[in-house]
Parts: structure tokens; sequence; C-alpha cells
């Protein structure tokens, strides 16, 4: 129970900063004043922190790729294409990006990484190719 309470937590801070942030933009847009933006600055230095905190505390939970075993998609080409073709893959997020991963030999899946992900799979699976996917 700790560990959603600690989870609750750290999302109403990231929201509470992310509504300072806008209310800091506003404000700096009706007035032209550069005080506003180091404030905005400020907000957006808080919700990272805030973003990072609760990736560590998720970091366990995140799916890990496998290294070996059958595959989704038989070459690159199909993993690219269908998550073009599929909406409910975002063009964009906010705390990592979706990257076909595999071999020609096995064959690829779509993955979803964090930039710490990102550099862990590619630093533990060298064998695996890992390609950013984009729309």
């Amino acid at each position: 129970m700790d560990l959603h309470l600690r989870i609750l937590e750290l999302g109403l801070d990231a929201k509470t900063w992310v509504d300072y942030i806008i209310q800091q933009t506003h404000q700096s847009m009706q007035n032209d004043g550069s005080a506003e933006m180091t404030d905005v600055a400020s907000g957006l230095q808080r919700l990272s922190e805030k973003v990072e905190e609760m990736k560590k505390l998720l970091n366990e939970y995140m799916p890990q790729p496998t290294a070996t075993g059958s595959r989704q998609y038989k070459n690159l080409a199909l993993a690219q294409e269908d998550f073009r073709n599929d909406d409910g893959y975002p063009s964009q997020t906010l705390l990592g990006k979706y990257y076909a991963v595999g071999d020609e030999k096995t064959g690829y899946d779509i993955q979803f990484f964090t930039s710490d992900l990102y550099q862990r799979t590619l630093r533990d699976h060298p064998e695996l190719q890992i390609v950013e996917l984009i729309k």
C-alpha cells in the first residue's frame, strides 16, 4: 500500500507543478515579463524531479525486453508498418519512445522504453537491434 500512496503523492505533486507552469506561462504572456519565465523554468525543474522520482520508484515494474524467443513480427519493415498504422501507439510520450527490438533471425517486437531502460537494454543485450519507431 505504501507504493500506491507514494505513486499517488508523486502524481499529485506533478499535477500541481504542471498547473503552476501553465499559470506562470499565462501570466508571462499577459505581462511580457521575464520574472514569470524564471518561475516557469523552476516549475519545470521541479516537475522533472517528480517524474524522475516516479520512474525510479516504478523501475522494477517496467517490462524488460526478452533476449530470445519467438517475436511478433518476422522483419523490421512489418513492425514499422504496424506501428504507423495502429492508432493505439502515440507518436510522442513524455516518458519514453517506442522501438522495434529484435534481429533478422528471431524477428521483432514493439516495445516501449524510457531513456534509462533503452540505455540498459543497449548495454545488457548488444546482440539486439533497437530501432526507434516514428509515425
